[in-house]
């Protein structure tokens, strides 16, 4: 399996099982996508800083419980490092279309993967169109009243 040290590193975080897994499916894809291959993990290379860098900052705005060091020792890295990639994503990489493309599509899919949320939701949600968020509160509405009359059914059975 490819990239082995830093799945093991991310194994060794303190998550649960289903928060490990969605930061195994981020690292996976951002590093499939950049190909990306176990010989480069650890290198100065461009693509690998730039991943790591976009990587850094979707887990660290999805999952504000990790420390600096947590996120650090994914990548096999110091805190001081996940403080410059911040900063040079927000500095320079988050103007880039290839590179923005890559932090919207794994923000998206980390919502998507922890709030089991459709993609059309997820991409609804974080869209500025007033029209997509409209249906959005519809469609969870709806999703909401249904699982409600369900929690009610199943109280009647149990209470009966």
């Amino acid at each position: 399996m490819r990239w082995t040290e830093v799945f093991q590193n991310i194994s060794s975080l303190n998550l649960n099982q289903e928060n490990k897994d969605i930061i195994y499916n981020l690292v996976s894809e951002a590093y499939e996508i950049r190909d990306i291959g176990s010989h480069e993990i650890n290198t100065r290379k461009r693509k690998v800083v730039e991943t790591n860098a976009i990587l850094v900052e979707v887990i660290s705005n999805n999952f504000r419980n990790l420390t600096l060091k947590s996120i650090g020792s994914i990548f096999g890295k110091h805190h001081s490092s996940v403080i410059h990639y911040r900063k040079i994503y927000e500095d320079t990489l988050c103007f880039e279309l290839e590179n923005s493309k890559l932090y919207h599509k794994l923000h998206t899919k980390c919502y998507a993967l922890m709030y089991s949320f459709s993609t059309e939701t997820i991409q609804g949600l974080l869209s500025n169109d007033l029209g997509s968020l409209k249906q959005v509160i519809k469609d969870l509405s709806i999703e909401n009243k249904s699982l409600k009359n369900k929690l009610e059914s199943v109280k009647l059975m149990v209470s009966a």
